[in-house]
């Protein structure tokens, strides 16, 4: 089967989904098809209650958008990395990973690849890089911005998907959210302001109240404190889909010690007044977690009842909307 062929039978089975259509269109056009890529670009609009006028803005969009080629190994999204830019996989494939986490997995041809960084406007979470030649095709926010005037649903789409590449990642069983059930987790997850905080960043200090929960979703942090004698002790590390903040929020406890950024640090934020929202209206779910994070707060006080274990503040400004 050609890939023009291959193309629009991935289209076809998954409709709704952005990369496909742009591989499709892409593949369409490329072919000299472009009736075709024109029919998939009108459908794609009409799902979602658009006419041809939308449809003809979603094809010029997406026959405008730049395409770049990689080599196998070559990396098309580093993490930590500014990044304003979102890729969709026409051809060849590519993988994930995150430090501190692992292999997240292979991207087939008609992948999104890095829309978390320019829709929450955060750094790269993940690096990936191609495992054989990769062709994909770019789309600024600006470009994102103007599909978005046309079909809002786009923008929806990619959002829900990010966040929920986001939510599976970054409050799985491991984590004090992991007993509650998707809903109850989606539900706070929604509640988050992701932030990019650079190298060096003293994000609480030792003594302040808490006022937000915090999940990394990349980038390391250091806990710390000074010793009676004034030397700095290092308490733990903090990575990728550590948690921190909470036990201040339910035990109303501040910190013991001090989090600095190792690295430039990807986090989500929920703060005090939405975490408590959240949590009320799942009685059980705030039971669960507060019976794990009292394990959590056992296991890590030092000598003389300090909690070694930070806080946060984060004052943050939303992203501006692309819609």
């Amino acid at each position: 089967m050609s890939e023009p062929e291959q193309a629009l039978a991935a289209h076809r089975r998954h409709p709704q989904l952005f990369g496909g259509c742009v591989r499709a269109i892409r593949a369409l056009a490329n072919a000299g098809r472009s009736d075709e890529a024109r029919h998939v670009a009108h459908d794609y609009a009409a799902a979602q209650g658009r006419g041809t006028v939308e449809g003809d803005a979603l094809l010029a969009l997406v026959l405008a958008a730049g395409r770049r080629q990689f080599k196998p190994g070559r990396e098309i999204v580093g993490e930590g990395d500014a990044g304003d830019v979102l890729y969709v996989l026409v051809e060849g494939r590519a993988r994930a990973r995150r430090e501190g986490v692992g292999p997240l997995g292979d991207l087939p041809a008609g992948t999104v690849v890095g829309e978390i960084a320019p829709l929450e406007r955060v750094a790269r979470t993940a690096t990936v890089w191609a495992v054989e030649p990769t062709t994909a095709v770019t789309f600024t926010v600006s470009m994102l911005k103007t599909l978005s005037e046309y079909l809002p649903g786009v923008h929806e789409h990619l959002r829900a998907m990010s966040r929920s590449r986001m939510l599976r990642q970054l409050m799985g069983g491991e984590t004090v959210f992991g007993t509650l059930s998707e809903e109850q987790r989606r539900a706070l997850y929604a509640e988050c302001l992701p932030a990019t905080l650079p190298e060096g960043t003293r994000i609480i200090r030792q003594g302040h109240a808490g006022t937000a929960v915090c999940i990394i979703a990349s980038g390391t942090a250091e806990v710390w404190k000074r010793a009676n004698g004034g030397e700095r002790r290092t308490l733990a590390k903090l990575g990728p889909g550590d948690v921190f903040g909470e036990l201040a929020i339910l035990f109303d406890t501040v910190a013991s010690a001090t989090v600095e950024t190792l690295t430039p640090l990807t986090v989500f934020a929920l703060s005090r007044q939405r975490f408590d929202d959240a949590l009320a209206r799942h009685p059980d779910a705030r039971q669960r977690v507060r019976a794990l994070a009292r394990e959590r707060l056992e296991a890590h006080t030092l000598d003389g009842g300090d909690v070694a274990l930070p806080v946060v503040r984060i004052v943050r400004t939303p992203p501006p909307d692309i819609r």
